[in-house]
């Protein structure tokens, strides 16, 4: 009795990672979050991203027509001075959204990878994306990653404050964490 209530147990612990899967994700937006990391000539800094959407279709192990999009004056730093500078470099006026899209990103043991574009202030890029999947469910999956991004390739100057005295670093790194869901 006890080997058959610990094969039903191991069974019902398996089956929702091996399930075949098939629709539409989307973002659990309580659940997940984006943050942006950077450095200048005074210190470190980050801000938040406070409006977001993510959806694509997951079919067994591939997620395809995936689009992220953020609301570029969404991107908060707590202080006005460096929201405004950040707006005002991305161009937020006529640029209101930021995207990330992917024909297909493929699922491969714990990571989903693959190649998009992503849009910053009106210039397109090639982006490969490469997440840890924190988390796998039968309807959700979790997903973490860190994607280092040079504002030059998107023709934002890095912005600077206090007369040129404060300098930002060009680079910026993206750390995200999605809860995905199924519907």
């Amino acid at each position: 009795m006890k080997t058959l209530i610990k094969y039903t147990l191991i069974f019902m612990m398996v089956l929702p990672l091996t399930a075949k899967v098939n629709g539409t994700l989307t973002v659990a937006k309580s659940d997940s979050q984006i943050t942006i990391f950077g450095t200048s000539s005074l210190h470190d800094w980050e801000e938040d991203v406070k409006d977001f959407t993510v959806q694509g279709t997951w079919k067994d192990n591939l997620i395809s027509g995936l689009e992220l999009k953020i609301k570029t004056a969404s991107i908060e730093s707590g202080k006005s001075i460096m929201d405004d500078k950040t707006h005002e470099a991305l161009k937020a006026d006529k640029h209101p959204w930021i995207t990330f899209s992917a024909d297909e990103l493929t699922i491969e043991g714990s990571e989903v990878s693959g190649d998009g574009q992503l849009i910053i202030a009106g210039k397109s890029h090639p982006i490969k994306v490469k997440s840890i999947i924190k988390e796998k469910g039968a309807d959700y999956l979790i997903v973490k990653g860190n994607e280092e991004i040079n504002m030059k390739n998107y023709g934002i100057e890095p912005p600077t404050a206090m007369f040129g005295s404060l300098l930002t670093g060009e680079l910026v790194t993206i750390s995200y964490e999605f809860k995905l869901i199924l519907k």
